[in-house]
């Protein structure tokens, strides 16, 4: 696996509301573990989408209609929306993935589902 050298943003886009496990708190959890993981290589901003901060990114009204909040973008391009870890995040950037289809139309974990059992 090659080094990875570019430096990457995060941007979660979210609410800021003044509650437990806000948007914003997710983004300052994921800065301090990315920093632990990634050192200066990432930097992760938050965006209240609610402001005039949102003015700078080509977010479509209906993409943030139809998304789980919080929508996290890397590089300015969507990868992931809802609660999101930063292993999930460190992945991305190392494999350098890009989603096949949009994420919020993608399952977040494989559920494997239980034959149905015969009645007796």
């Amino acid at each position: 696996m090659r080094p990875v050298t570019r430096k990457h943003t995060v941007s979660v886009l979210g609410i800021d509301l003044p509650v437990a496990n806000s948007h914003r708190q997710l983004a300052d959890s994921l800065a301090a573990e990315l920093q632990k993981k990634m050192r200066d290589i990432v930097a992760v901003e938050f965006i209240n989408i609610l402001g005039r901060e949102l003015d700078k990114f080509p977010i479509q009204l209906p993409l943030l209609l139809k998304s789980k909040l919080p929508l996290v973008l890397l590089d300015g391009e969507h990868r992931f929306n809802g609660n999101v870890t930063a292993g999930e995040i460190v992945n991305a950037i190392r494999t350098n993935q890009r989603p096949a289809f949009p994420p919020f139309f993608a399952p977040r974990r494989q559920v494997r589902m239980l034959p149905k059992q015969k009645k007796v």
